[in-house]
């Protein structure tokens, strides 16, 4: 049996060690408002289902449970160069030196 749209939405926050306030935050929602969506009350228009893929880090084909591999992270290259930077800043704090003395190389198979 598939899951609902709001088991889904439940099971990515949950996943991810997101709060439904940490949620509701992010989309300037209340966490009542997600609440609903997840008990499906209430499902979510459009754009906000967007948001929620996005602040979830899913596709919004996963999300809605037409994609092909659920829960696969969509990580967009603002979020990766995040990521690297971040990195970057904790191995200079424990190295000793400036961030921009680190170089970082990565790859994706």
């Amino acid at each position: 049996m598939s899951k609902s749209l709001g088991e889904r939405i439940k099971e990515c926050r949950q996943d991810r060690g997101l709060t439904l306030q940490a949620v509701a935050d992010e989309l300037g929602l209340t966490p009542a408002a997600i609440s609903h969506w997840e008990s499906g009350r209430i499902t979510p228009k459009d754009k906000k289902l967007q948001g929620l893929a996005r602040v979830l880090r899913v596709t919004l084909a996963d999300l809605t449970g037409s994609g092909s591999s659920p829960g696969r992270l969509a990580t967009p290259m603002a979020d990766i160069s995040e990521i690297l930077s971040d990195a970057k800043k904790r191995i200079a704090d424990r190295m000793g030196c400036e961030p921009q003395d680190v170089e970082l190389e990565w790859r994706i198979k």
